[in-house]
């Protein structure tokens, strides 16, 4: 939490899994039993998200510097699966350990 202008820690939580029970579609024909517009889970501080794709699992650090939000469903239903994972040891992330940004860090995937 962001408290008296400083990021607290108030729960035990070290990385954190969005698994995707849904596919995005953004073309006709539509099955909202399995398939979703929207939805896509963005991280805005650094510019880039993915959009459901079942079967898909995406882990990332669980802290203000990922901060994460899940865009509006427009059609169909979002199912998707959160885990929230504490280790023995607190995992601080060290962004010096992770220079550049999203297009360095996915090359094989832009």
């Amino acid at each position: 939490m962001y408290l008296r202008k400083k990021w607290v820690r108030t729960k035990t939580r070290d990385i954190t899994g969005v698994l995707f029970l849904s596919d995005y579609q953004d073309v006709v024909p539509f099955d909202s039993d399995y398939e979703v517009y929207g939805g896509k889970l963005e991280f805005p501080q650094h510019g880039f998200g993915f959009n459901p794709n079942r079967g898909t699992i995406v882990f990332f650090p669980s802290g203000p510097h990922f901060i994460n939000l899940i865009s509006p469903v427009l059609a169909g239903e979002l199912y998707l699966a959160r885990v929230q994972i504490a280790a023995k040891k607190p995992y601080l992330y060290d962004p010096t350990k992770f220079p550049g940004n999203f297009k360095n860090w996915f090359q094989d995937q832009f």
